[in-house]
């Protein structure tokens, strides 16, 4: 999104760049709401990281142990492929 936004600057000036990556913004919005979709770029390890935070502010028990995370297949190469 940062790259679209420089370079729609570059040509056009701020404030075209600002509403163009406004109204960007909103058609991926429309878009997963009404496909009821997953965001296809979204990283499995940050998506895990904030649902977690999520779960221990909502008064969920905190998770002790050495067990893997939801993201570890992303880490590996081969599990990814």
């Amino acid at each position: 999104m940062h790259a679209f936004f420089v370079r729609i600057r570059a040509k056009r000036g701020h404030q075209v760049a600002a509403v163009a990556l406004a109204r960007k913004l909103t058609v991926l919005c429309w878009h997963l709401l009404t496909k009821q979709e997953d965001y296809l770029w979204a990283r499995p390890a940050l998506v895990a990281k904030k649902t977690r935070d999520m779960e221990l502010r909502a008064g969920l028990p905190q998770k002790k142990g050495n067990r893997r995370g939801p993201a570890y297949a992303y880490n590996v190469k081969e599990l990814r492929a």
